[in-house]
C-alpha cells in the first residue's frame, strides 16, 4: 500500500487545497482527453490528419477518412545495448466515422500509396488505429 508523507510545516488546510486543486486538473484533462472535440480536433486535416480512401472488400464500397498517419520506419543501436524498434504503417480513425468493420481483405490508399490492411484495435475512447503492410 503506498504511504502518504505529511509536510508538518503546512496546515491541514493548505493540503486540503493542494488536493483540490489537484484533482480538479486531473478532472479537467480527463474531460479533455475523452471529449469529442478533443478527437475532432487532431482528426483534422487543417491540423494534422490526412484524408484516405478505404476500400472495404466485402462491402465492396469506398470511405474516405481523415486521420492520423504513422508512416514505418526501423531503428536500430549499435553499441552495448543493441535493440531493433519495427513500427508497421497505421492510421488512427474516429471509431464513430467506420462504416463497416475493418477486415484483411481491405485497402486503404495513403498518399496516393496502397496498403493492405493487417489487424485493427479500438482504444475504447473513441478512437480505432488501424495497421497496415505495403501492397
Amino acid at each position: 500500500m503506498p504511504t502518504v508523507t505529511i509536510d508538518s510545516s503546512i496546515s491541514i488546510d493548505l493540503a486540503v487545497q493542494q488536493i483540490s486543486v489537484l484533482k480538479k486538473s486531473i478532472d479537467f484533462f480527463k474531460n479533455l482527453i475523452y471529449s469529442d472535440d478533443f478527437i475532432n480536433n487532431w482528426l483534422n486535416t487543417n491540423e494534422f490528419a490526412v484524408t484516405v480512401t478505404y476500400q472495404h472488400a466485402i462491402a465492396r464500397t469506398d470511405a474516405n477518412y481523415s486521420c492520423l498517419f504513422d508512416d514505418p520506419h526501423v531503428s536500430f543501436t549499435v553499441g552495448e545495448d543493441p535493440g531493433i524498434n519495427n513500427l508497421r504503417p497505421q492510421i488512427m480513425v474516429s471509431t464513430s466515422d467506420l462504416k463497416v468493420r475493418p477486415n484483411k481483405s481491405d485497402y486503404v490508399f495513403v498518399e496516393g500509396k496502397k496498403y493492405f490492411v493487417d489487424d485493427y484495435e479500438q482504444d475504447g475512447v473513441g478512437t480505432t488505429t488501424i495497421y497496415l503492410r505495403s501492397a
